[in-house]
């Protein structure tokens, strides 16, 4: 099932889009997604069930069946990227999303979420403060 350029209704007020720009490298600038256009929207699901959101923007996480974190893409310098960054870009609950890149700083995971994945024991303290850091850190 090809899920490009097509919108998925997550509730009677959301929707996500897969976004091509970050799926061709048509835009060397942007981010690449390596997982499946299933496993990306299944990274929203997550994050949107979870309330990993802070105003327009989320971040989201995929465990594998080890509960490992996986690698969701790469970033464009090509560094692996585990962490996903959603925006509701226009405000009007349609988001799109992409592997974070800890090269743009505004686009890091806001305190409160890094805090519920230590809770959850998805990453440890040191993971939270280099990713707060933007330094590169395997999760």
């Amino acid at each position: 099932m090809c899920l490009m350029d097509t919108q998925h209704h997550i509730s009677d007020n959301v929707v996500y889009f897969i976004s091509p720009l970050h799926r061709t490298n048509r835009n060397p600038d942007k981010s690449k997604w390596s997982i499946s256009t299933t496993d990306e929207l299944k990274c929203f699901k997550n994050t949107y069930l979870n309330s990993w959101f802070l105003e327009d923007k989320g971040w989201g996480l995929i465990l594998d069946s080890d509960n490992n974190i996986m690698i969701l893409g790469h970033t464009s310098s090509n560094e692996r990227s585990q962490i996903a960054r959603f925006e509701n870009g226009n405000r009007n609950n349609v988001w799109h999303g992409y592997p974070w890149d800890r090269k743009e700083n505004k686009d890091k995971p806001a305190e409160s979420i890094l805090k519920i994945w230590v809770s959850k024991g998805y990453i440890d303290k040191s993971k939270m403060a280099k990713i707060r850091r933007c330094q590169l850190c395997n999760l």
